[in-house]
């Protein structure tokens, strides 16, 4: 009994850490415009623009210097693997999402893929990435020990289950596993 009352109030400390100063960001990065023009398109535009399938968000990590530069470049949905031992449970279908990393911090960025993504249908419920999937037809899956050095870009896919009724409806994709307080989102049309 003393170890269970020890446990939980470890686990409620961890557990409100990763939520403490969390930022959802769901604006584009604007490459193509210039200071003056970003001014003029903000104080025009009643709201900001939410990213969608395409866009970049840029995302701050743990340490100070990270900075992340997240894509959701396309969605493969439904997906099917290339192996004879990956299959989706019954009543539901792969979904993948490939997603671009751009170092853009001043030192080396390492991280998990695989630990910071979730996808979420319209009624809020959340999906993680399936782990046991090597290859699908959508393409290369992305690793899950990335390493870049300052300005390296990686590339791959993430493949979730999802239920065959539900549709992807967001996409999030946090540094760190949460940890670093910035959660990208991206809204799926």
């Amino acid at each position: 009994m003393r170890k269970l009352l020890f446990v939980v109030p470890i686990a409620a400390i961890v557990t409100g850490c990763a939520s403490i100063g969390t930022t959802v960001k769901t604006t584009p990065v604007n490459h193509g415009s210039t200071a003056a023009a970003s001014r003029q398109a903000a104080s025009s535009a009643p709201a900001k623009a939410k990213a969608g399938v395409g866009s970049a968000i840029d995302l701050k990590g743990e340490n100070s210097g990270d900075l992340l530069e997240v894509t959701v470049v396309k969605i493969v949905d439904p997906d099917s693997p290339t192996d004879d031992f990956s299959s989706p449970d019954s009543g539901k279908r792969y979904v993948s999402v490939q997603f671009e990393l751009v170092n853009k911090g001043a030192g080396s960025y390492s991280d998990d893929p695989q630990i910071n993504v979730d996808v979420k249908d319209a009624s809020g419920q959340s999906f993680d990435p399936e782990i046991m999937v090597s290859s699908t037809k959508a393409g290369q899956q992305m690793s899950s020990n990335v390493t870049l050095a300052p300005g390296d870009k990686a590339l791959g896919f993430l493949t979730f289950q999802v239920p065959t009724g539900d549709k992807v409806a967001v996409v999030q994709y946090k540094l760190n596993a949460g940890m670093a307080g910035d959660v990208g989102e991206w809204t799926v049309s």
